[in-house]
């Protein structure tokens, strides 16, 4: 399932940037932004959509706020380590964070108040982000494509 998020802007075919590639045990998700900042933000919401669905969509308090900070040289590095942070955290906490408010954003620094709910068992237990897992794409009209490969937890029978 494909999270798209650009409810303000009509829908275009567009030609997508990325390959389809199917792996076992690795899923795929492509999320939009109408900006950089709006990008990580949808980032967010479709991990805790694909960790367990519906997750934000009836948020009524949330039990756990972390702050996160990450450092990187480009939008595409920067992407991978703020959702590296927040997936360690996901998994220290058992919690699933849904939502975040940004208090420092540039293409290379996020400072990000993450807020969360804990969890009894997930849909989807995301182990990791490969580290040349993520890319990100300008589209132009400006608006802002990004692919991210998650790399599941096999599942015991």
């Amino acid at each position: 399932m494909n999270h798209h998020t650009l409810p303000d802007k009509p829908r275009t075919k567009r030609r997508r940037p990325f390959p389809k590639i199917h792996e076992k045990g690795i899923k795929y998700l492509e999320v939009e932004g109408n900006s950089l900042q709006n990008l990580f933000k949808n980032s967010l919401k479709a991990m805790a959509h694909r960790l367990k669905r519906g997750s934000h969509d009836s948020v009524s308090h949330y039990d756990c706020v972390m702050r996160v900070e990450a450092i990187a040289d480009d939008p595409k590095e920067l992407l991978f380590a703020f959702l590296t942070k927040v997936l360690a955290l996901t998994h220290t906490h058992r919690t699933i964070f849904v939502s975040m408010h940004v208090l420092e954003f540039s293409e290379k620094k996020i400072v990000a108040q993450v807020y969360g709910i804990w969890y009894d068992n997930l849909d989807e237990k995301i182990k990791s982000i490969p580290e040349h897992g993520i890319h990100i794409h300008k589209n132009e009209d400006q608006s802002w494509l990004s692919s991210i490969k998650f790399e599941l937890e096999s599942r015991q029978n």
